[in-house]
């Protein structure tokens, strides 16, 4: 693995890269948490969890909102176990990409590949 989370008291459901950040990754969860992480700010844990059902997530879906003037919003929706369907807006610190973003999430897995050949020798 290049990369491996601390362990968590739930198991994982589903999981999504975002749409619009290489570095941000969406965990759904059996406890009904969604976990938002963005491996530029923090690696070791999730940058926004969020509780949105009581039951176990099931299904994550993003959706870019067609801008309105110069405001875009980039909505989750989220469906769980019991058939509940929430809708979250993903705040703008997390959907839009920084600068070189890309290239910089390139370079951290190229080198954590690199990391896992040498331990593996």
């Amino acid at each position: 693995a290049i990369f491996t989370s601390p362990c968590s008291t739930s198991y994982v459901t589903s999981a999504r890269w975002s749409p619009t950040r290489p570095a941000v990754i969406v965990v759904a969860k059996a406890d009904g948490v969604v976990d938002v992480w963005d491996l530029l700010d923090r690696s070791h844990e999730a940058s926004m969890p969020c509780s949105c059902a009581s039951s176990a997530i099931t299904s994550l879906e993003f959706w870019n909102t067609p801008p309105q003037g110069n405001v875009s919003r980039q909505l989750l929706a989220v469906g769980d176990d019991n058939g509940g369907l929430h809708i979250m807006e993903i705040p703008r610190s997390l959907r839009r990409p920084v600068p070189n973003e890309k290239s910089i999430m390139q370079g951290y897995f190229s080198r954590e590949v690199k990391r896992v050949f040498y331990v593996q020798e």
